[in-house]
């Protein structure tokens, strides 16, 4: 909905309420394609890294933050299905509360980058939108899988070197894909990725990757790791 039809205190209590951390700045539970991230980085050998919601920013990053990394779902509240219709059905105007958010996060996080100088690297569903108009706070706008050339790309910004400010990673190998080290949102693992030979639709952006088949026992480690911290 766009956010001059629906109250703030709707939002903040009711749809998209602040994940309590307590006194760890880490969240407990991460979307799953984060948790991809997060093992194909500290697999590459960057083992200080963790996922962080919006709401505990300030209290993660200090002056030894060398990268943050953003996820996007629909930071322009440019998403066909949902924001755009919504905000056309009622009367359009100001875009939707996704936009709203990213608006105040990207302010965040460019006066954080101004008191300590890291480097900011965006990726996610609704990233294809930055390519659009990317932010001057944002160096990077990742596009594809992560696991082949993110870490690299994080390497160099760590190393302060040039990096192209649209990166499209490749595909990546099945024995590429490394097991998430913390638990994920939902139980969420993953046992197959990209579209199946049968299918083939010209429309779905998903057609052109590789179909590939999670080995077994990578999915029951990942299991192992949401089914551990359930029965803390």
């Amino acid at each position: 909905m766009p956010y001059r039809l629906v109250p703030r205190i709707m939002m903040d209590k009711i749809f998209a309420p602040e994940l309590k951390t307590g006194r760890e700045v880490e969240a407990k539970f991460a979307p799953y394609a984060l948790r991809k991230v997060e093992a194909s980085v500290y697999s590459a050998g960057i083992k200080s890294v963790g996922v962080v919601p919006p709401s505990a920013l300030e209290r993660a990053v200090d002056s030894n933050t060398k990268v943050v990394g953003i996820s996007v779902h629909d930071p322009y509240g440019l998403s066909p299905p949902v924001s755009t219709k919504l905000t056309m059905l009622f009367g359009g105007g100001p875009p939707s509360w996704t936009a709203r958010f990213f608006e105040e996060l990207g302010e965040k996080v460019s006066e954080l980058k101004k008191k300590y100088g890291f480097r900011v690297i965006v990726g996610g569903p609704g990233v294809w939108q930055m390519s659009l108009e990317r932010p001057d706070w944002v160096d990077v706008v990742f596009n594809g899988e992560v696991e082949v050339d993110m870490p690299k790309v994080i390497n160099d910004l760590v190393a302060g070197r040039e990096v192209p400010r649209i990166v499209n990673g490749r595909n990546a190998p099945v024995e590429q894909i490394p097991t998430i080290i913390k638990p994920s949102r939902m139980g969420e693992v993953q046992i197959t990725r990209g579209c199946p030979p049968r299918g083939g639709c010209q429309f779905c952006s998903i057609t052109p990757e590789t179909f590939r088949t999670i080995p077994m026992e990578q999915i029951k480690r990942e299991l192992s790791i949401n089914i551990a911290l359930e029965r803390r």
